[in-house]
């Protein structure tokens, strides 16, 4: 993030207000000694224009690159499909998948949140 800031001529406590967090975060986040919680994925997508990381082809990586870009976390994203949160972890760290209709209706459910 730091080159993107950089570029546009803006300081840490800029970018942070832009974002919704403090100066501090964002040195944090540009030195890598923390990473964006899954709620602020969105602004910082939103802020530099594309996603700061590969999403990847495996149905753990897409599935967590969807969560995090609209900000929910793997608590949240069950509560509200009804899904157990061990079970998302799961999918995550492709320890299991979803049969291919679970799949179907979650990814209409993570682009409707769009």
């Amino acid at each position: 993030m730091r080159k993107r800031r950089l570029d546009r001529g803006l300081l840490q406590r800029e970018v942070a207000a832009q974002i919704g967090v403090n100066k501090d975060t964002i040195y944090n986040w540009e030195t890598n000694r923390t990473t964006p919680e899954a709620q602020f994925i969105p602004k910082i997508i939103n802020f530099l224009g594309f996603a700061p990381y590969d999403p990847g082809w495996s149905f753990g990586l897409r599935l967590k690159a969807m969560r995090t870009a609209v900000g929910l976390s793997q608590q949240q994203l069950a509560r509200r499909t009804g899904l157990d949160e061990g079970t998302i972890a799961k999918w995550e760290r492709e320890d299991h998948k979803p049969r291919r209709k679970t799949w179907e209706d979650l990814l209409t459910f993570v682009r409707g949140l769009n």
